[in-house]
């Protein structure tokens, strides 16, 4: 059960890689001669192109080339302001992906960007800034919104065979961790949907049998108070759900349209309680 638990919280994939992927160098990622429809996602981890404190489109990106930077992701982006000694900012990662000629969607699935952010792929985006909830990456602290929530991108062109990976993010919230800190995964978009159904498919049935255990040790507490005990692994089990439903995928945020804030105070209480 505690193995269910860990691979919930980061992945089967991540917990037991089977296999080697390519990593980004210098802000491209090849992945020509890989069939994307008969392997799993891959993480888009390596070092992307990075323009700090500026939220522009791809074309834009190349007129200010002089200012790009070169980050490592999954990370902190702090290196990239070092005029700031905090993870303050905001600003606009790229990743080119080199591919066969597409013949099926591909997709995105986005998780843990601290702590708002905006994908597109070669200018495309399904997901606007704001909707569903996702956050609104901002130059500002007072324009943009940030949320604790994943979520995917798919994308279609027949015959294309460069995807450029563009992603706006901001953080005014936490001064310890910004940018992208869970890894990018991409793949086709029957490969995206199924570890991501089967990922939230796993943290509810996770929920809802610690939830019945709790509310089953919560009644025999009733019948005998004495029984101390069961009143705690009662409030244990209540505990260990919502940690499971409050982080990951934050499932729990599309249940209870919580702000930032307090999305990220019920993941805290959670895990120490």
């Amino acid at each position: 059960f505690l193995s269910v638990l860990l691979g919930l919280r980061w992945g089967w994939t991540e917990l037991f890689p089977t296999t080697v992927h390519p990593k980004a160098v210098e802000g491209v990622l090849d992945l020509r001669n890989l069939n994307l429809q008969q392997t799993s996602s891959i993480p888009l981890n390596g070092v992307w192109e990075f323009l700090p404190n500026q939220l522009v489109t791809s074309d834009e990106m190349d007129r200010m080339a002089d200012h790009i930077t070169m980050v490592q992701v999954p990370g902190d982006w702090r290196e990239a302001f070092p005029q700031s000694d905090s993870s303050l900012g905001y600003g606009t990662y790229r990743l080119r992906i080199l591919v066969d000629p597409l013949e099926r969607p591909v997709s995105l699935w986005l998780q843990n960007i601290e702590a708002s952010s905006f994908a597109e792929i070669n200018g495309f985006a399904e997901v606007l800034p704001g909707e569903r909830n996702i956050g609104k990456p901002a130059d500002n602290a007072a324009d943009y919104i940030p949320r604790r929530l994943s979520y995917t991108n798919t994308y279609m062109e027949k015959g294309m065979q460069e995807l450029v990976v563009l992603i706006h993010a901001a953080n005014f919230e936490n001064p310890y961790q910004g940018g992208i800190l869970q890894s990018v995964r991409f793949g086709s978009q029957a490969a995206i949907d199924t570890e991501r159904w089967y990922s939230i498919g796993f943290q509810l049935v996770t929920f809802i049998v610690l939830l019945l255990h709790g509310i089953y040790a919560c009644m025999l507490y009733l019948l005998n108070r004495k029984e101390r005990s069961l009143l705690l692994f009662s409030l244990l089990t209540l505990a260990a759900g919502l940690s499971v439903v409050a982080d990951h995928d934050n499932i729990f945020m599309l249940w209870v349209p919580l702000n930032y804030e307090w999305a990220l105070k019920l993941s805290l209480l959670a895990n120490l309680w």
